[in-house]
């Protein structure tokens, strides 16, 4: 079992089966478009939609939980790109209704100083637990040469730049350079893929 014990843990409803080796290869960065209370209700009770991520980071003290075993696939990116990545979801703003995509208000939400800082314990754990390395986001050229098979952390946008791998990532949420400045404090870090 891959669980960080400093973290509170509960159980998503639903997730994938063990990741083979030598998976998971990296870590996928999310927004959510819904208060970290509503996202945690629904990866816990399960909905309409089969979703999950590993961690669930919330924008004030105490709102974090993990869901799923880093050793197990989540719902988080989509088909395909479940068996190579594990998750972070950072709770954002509500989405504006009649935004096609995703609202780019949401992006545009900076992470609280408590989002960061549980953000940093959750990827260097992670980034220690699985050998992750501790890079990203990619450029457009380094998803291409990796074919979406990025070795490090990425936004979910950043999917998108490897449609042949997969094909139905469709989300365009995506932290702010700040934020990944903040994450990766000491780097490597390079410039988020537009």
């Amino acid at each position: 079992m891959a669980r960080l014990c400093s973290i509170p843990q509960e159980q998503a409803r639903y997730h994938g089966g063990l990741f083979h080796a030598p998976y998971p290869i990296g870590i996928v960065l999310h927004r959510t478009e819904a208060s970290y209370k509503r996202v945690h209700k629904g990866f816990v009770e399960g909905g309409k939609r089969h979703v999950s991520a590993h961690f669930l980071i919330g924008k004030h003290e105490g709102e974090v939980v993990q869901v799923v075993d880093t050793n197990q696939k989540a719902y988080h990116v989509g088909s395909g790109a479940n068996s190579y990545f594990v998750g972070i979801e950072f709770e954002s703003i509500a989405a504006r209704k009649g935004i096609h995509g995703t609202d780019p208000l949401v992006n545009a939400d900076p992470l609280t100083d408590f989002q960061v800082k549980t953000g940093r314990k959750v990827i260097e754990w992670l980034c220690a637990t699985h050998g992750i390395p501790r890079k990203g986001p990619p450029t457009k050229f380094e998803m291409a040469g990796c074919q979406g098979l990025w070795r490090g952390l990425l936004n979910h946008r950043d999917l998108r730049l490897a449609p042949a791998a997969f094909p139905h990532a469709s989300h365009g949420d995506a932290l702010r350079r700040e934020d990944w400045q903040a994450l990766l404090p000491y780097g490597p870090w390079q410039p988020p893929a537009d």
